[in-house]
Protein backbone atom coordinates (compact mmCIF):
# COMPACT_ATOMS: atom_id res chain seq x y z
CA UNK A 1 0.00 0.00 0.00
CA UNK A 2 1.49 3.51 -0.81
CA UNK A 3 1.83 6.15 1.70
CA UNK A 4 2.82 9.12 0.14
CA UNK A 5 3.29 10.54 3.68
CA UNK A 6 3.30 7.58 5.55
CA UNK A 7 1.26 6.95 9.24
CA UNK A 8 2.61 8.76 12.61
CA UNK A 9 4.57 12.38 12.98
CA UNK A 10 6.41 14.41 10.03
CA UNK A 11 9.59 15.84 10.42
CA UNK A 12 8.75 19.98 9.36
CA UNK A 13 11.49 21.88 7.30
CA UNK A 14 10.87 25.82 6.62
CA UNK A 15 12.28 27.69 4.02
CA UNK A 16 12.12 31.39 4.32
CA UNK A 17 11.88 32.93 0.91
CA UNK A 18 11.80 31.88 -3.06
CA UNK A 19 12.54 28.62 -4.06
CA UNK A 20 14.04 30.44 -7.53
CA UNK A 21 15.22 33.51 -8.25
CA UNK A 22 13.03 36.76 -8.00
CA UNK A 23 13.44 40.11 -9.22
CA UNK A 24 13.02 42.52 -5.88
CA UNK A 25 13.03 38.80 -3.75
CA UNK A 26 15.67 37.90 -1.44
CA UNK A 27 17.99 34.33 -2.47
CA UNK A 28 15.92 31.46 -3.20
CA UNK A 29 15.97 28.77 -0.70
CA UNK A 30 17.04 25.30 -1.41
CA UNK A 31 16.83 22.12 1.15
CA UNK A 32 20.22 23.11 2.27
CA UNK A 33 18.75 26.23 3.30
CA UNK A 34 16.07 24.87 4.89
CA UNK A 35 15.49 25.40 8.62
CA UNK A 36 14.07 22.42 10.47
CA UNK A 37 10.83 23.71 12.48
CA UNK A 38 9.89 20.43 13.96
CA UNK A 39 7.30 17.22 14.64
CA UNK A 40 3.55 17.06 14.03
CA UNK A 41 1.35 15.03 16.21
CA UNK A 42 0.11 13.03 13.89
CA UNK A 43 0.21 13.09 9.83
CA UNK A 44 -0.54 16.56 8.33
CA UNK A 45 -3.84 17.59 7.24
CA UNK A 46 -4.12 18.19 3.62
CA UNK A 47 -7.20 19.02 1.91
CA UNK A 48 -6.33 19.21 -2.14
CA UNK A 49 -8.91 21.54 -3.38
CA UNK A 50 -9.70 21.05 -7.58
CA UNK A 51 -10.95 25.09 -8.73
CA UNK A 52 -13.28 25.36 -12.27
CA UNK A 53 -15.07 28.26 -13.33
CA UNK A 54 -17.99 28.75 -15.24
CA UNK A 55 -17.80 29.36 -18.93
CA UNK A 56 -21.21 30.58 -20.21
CA UNK A 57 -22.89 30.39 -23.46
CA UNK A 58 -26.23 31.84 -24.88
CA UNK A 59 -27.01 28.44 -25.30
CA UNK A 60 -27.41 27.72 -21.82
CA UNK A 61 -28.88 30.12 -20.73
CA UNK A 62 -27.55 33.34 -17.94
CA UNK A 63 -27.25 31.30 -15.59
CA UNK A 64 -26.33 27.72 -16.03
CA UNK A 65 -23.20 27.32 -17.44
CA UNK A 66 -22.19 25.61 -20.73
CA UNK A 67 -18.63 24.42 -19.93
CA UNK A 68 -16.37 24.17 -16.71
CA UNK A 69 -13.20 25.23 -17.24
CA UNK A 70 -10.44 23.95 -15.22
CA UNK A 71 -8.46 26.73 -12.69
CA UNK A 72 -5.79 24.71 -11.32
CA UNK A 73 -5.46 23.43 -7.66
CA UNK A 74 -4.32 24.30 -4.48
CA UNK A 75 -3.61 22.32 -1.34
CA UNK A 76 -4.28 23.64 2.21
CA UNK A 77 -2.13 22.21 4.35
CA UNK A 78 -3.00 21.74 8.64
CA UNK A 79 -0.34 20.91 11.05
CA UNK A 80 -0.39 20.40 14.80
CA UNK A 81 3.01 20.55 16.45
CA UNK A 82 3.91 18.64 19.20
CA UNK A 83 7.10 19.59 19.36
CA UNK A 84 9.14 23.29 17.43
CA UNK A 85 12.14 25.14 16.99
CA UNK A 86 11.28 28.54 18.98
CA UNK A 87 13.89 30.13 16.98
CA UNK A 88 11.97 29.58 14.01
CA UNK A 89 8.54 30.00 15.41
CA UNK A 90 9.67 33.43 16.17
CA UNK A 91 10.25 33.54 13.13
CA UNK A 92 7.05 32.46 11.93
CA UNK A 93 5.23 35.58 14.02
CA UNK A 94 7.22 37.94 11.53
CA UNK A 95 7.80 36.13 8.73
CA UNK A 96 7.38 39.08 6.32
CA UNK A 97 10.81 39.87 7.98
CA UNK A 98 12.07 36.49 9.90
CA UNK A 99 15.27 37.85 10.52
CA UNK A 100 14.80 41.01 11.68
CA UNK A 101 14.67 41.31 15.60
CA UNK A 102 13.55 44.77 15.89
CA UNK A 103 10.22 44.03 14.42
CA UNK A 104 8.65 42.29 17.53
CA UNK A 105 6.04 38.92 17.58
CA UNK A 106 2.92 40.55 16.87
CA UNK A 107 3.32 43.57 15.62
CA UNK A 108 2.73 44.49 11.68
CA UNK A 109 4.86 47.53 10.22
CA UNK A 110 2.61 50.16 8.01
CA UNK A 111 5.40 49.00 5.37
CA UNK A 112 4.09 45.35 5.44
CA UNK A 113 0.59 46.62 4.55
CA UNK A 114 0.33 45.40 0.85
CA UNK A 115 3.33 42.79 0.36
CA UNK A 116 2.83 40.42 -2.52
CA UNK A 117 3.95 37.54 -0.54
CA UNK A 118 5.02 35.45 -4.07
CA UNK A 119 6.03 38.20 -6.21
CA UNK A 120 8.48 40.07 -3.14
CA UNK A 121 9.58 36.23 -2.46
CA UNK A 122 7.71 36.24 1.18
CA UNK A 123 6.76 32.57 0.58
CA UNK A 124 7.96 29.96 2.26
CA UNK A 125 9.08 26.22 1.11
CA UNK A 126 8.08 23.60 3.53
CA UNK A 127 9.09 20.06 3.48
CA UNK A 128 6.98 17.49 4.76
CA UNK A 129 9.16 14.18 5.53
CA UNK A 130 8.26 10.38 6.64
CA UNK A 131 9.75 9.93 10.41
CA UNK A 132 10.46 6.28 8.80
CA UNK A 133 11.41 7.53 5.17
CA UNK A 134 14.82 5.57 5.64
CA UNK A 135 13.46 2.48 6.47
CA UNK A 136 14.94 -0.28 3.98
CA UNK A 137 11.38 -1.53 2.88
CA UNK A 138 10.61 2.22 2.14
CA UNK A 139 13.51 2.78 0.23
CA UNK A 140 13.28 -0.58 -1.55
CA UNK A 141 9.36 0.10 -2.54
CA UNK A 142 10.99 3.53 -4.29
CA UNK A 143 8.48 5.31 -1.85
CA UNK A 144 9.06 8.78 -1.80
CA UNK A 145 10.37 10.35 1.04
CA UNK A 146 8.06 13.03 1.50
CA UNK A 147 6.48 16.15 0.20
CA UNK A 148 7.86 19.53 -1.13
CA UNK A 149 5.70 22.53 -1.46
CA UNK A 150 8.10 24.98 -3.02
CA UNK A 151 5.55 28.12 -2.50
CA UNK A 152 3.48 27.99 0.72
CA UNK A 153 1.86 31.42 2.60
CA UNK A 154 0.89 30.87 6.33
CA UNK A 155 -2.96 31.55 6.43
CA UNK A 156 -3.60 30.90 10.03
CA UNK A 157 -4.17 30.08 12.61
CA UNK A 158 -2.06 29.42 15.41
CA UNK A 159 -3.84 28.08 17.57
CA UNK A 160 -2.19 27.98 20.87
CA UNK A 161 -2.88 24.97 23.07
CA UNK A 162 -0.51 25.23 26.80
CA UNK A 163 -1.39 25.48 30.20
CA UNK A 164 -2.78 22.24 32.02
CA UNK A 165 -3.13 20.70 27.98
CA UNK A 166 -0.93 19.07 26.25
CA UNK A 167 1.05 21.80 24.49
CA UNK A 168 0.39 22.20 20.89
CA UNK A 169 0.77 24.89 18.52
CA UNK A 170 -1.43 24.48 14.89
CA UNK A 171 -0.14 26.29 11.91
CA UNK A 172 -2.22 26.46 8.54
CA UNK A 173 -0.39 27.15 5.29
CA UNK A 174 -1.93 27.33 1.84
CA UNK A 175 0.42 25.81 -0.95
CA UNK A 176 0.63 28.46 -3.80
CA UNK A 177 1.82 27.45 -7.47
CA UNK A 178 5.42 28.68 -8.31
CA UNK A 179 5.22 31.51 -10.50
CA UNK A 180 9.07 31.03 -11.65
CA UNK A 181 8.13 28.50 -14.02
CA UNK A 182 4.99 30.12 -15.66
CA UNK A 183 7.52 30.83 -18.93
CA UNK A 184 8.67 27.16 -19.06
CA UNK A 185 4.22 26.41 -19.33
CA UNK A 186 4.31 24.77 -15.97
CA UNK A 187 2.94 25.83 -12.48
CA UNK A 188 4.92 23.33 -9.67
CA UNK A 189 2.93 23.01 -6.92
CA UNK A 190 4.58 20.34 -5.14
CA UNK A 191 7.52 17.56 -5.69
CA UNK A 192 8.52 14.71 -4.29
CA UNK A 193 11.52 13.78 -6.47
CA UNK A 194 14.90 12.78 -4.61
CA UNK A 195 16.86 15.83 -5.69
CA UNK A 196 14.40 18.64 -3.44
CA UNK A 197 15.32 17.05 -0.14
CA UNK A 198 18.65 16.93 -0.92
CA UNK A 199 21.17 18.95 1.45
CA UNK A 200 18.06 18.69 4.47
CA UNK A 201 19.74 19.34 7.65
CA UNK A 202 19.26 16.62 10.44
CA UNK A 203 16.42 17.62 12.72
CA UNK A 204 17.92 19.31 15.54
CA UNK A 205 16.10 21.50 17.61
CA UNK A 206 17.79 24.78 18.53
Amino acid sequence: MARPLGSGPIHVYLGFGPPTARQFAPPPVTAAGALYYGTTRSGPDVDERVDYYQVMNDITGPRESFDEGFAGREDSISLTMSSWTQSVDNMLEHFLDPNNVNNPAGTDLLSDLGTLILSEGKSFGLWLVKAAAGKPINVAAGMARGRYYPTVIMVGPNKLIEGNKENLRVRVFTAKKDLAFLNAGALPLYKEDPASFAGLPVPTFG
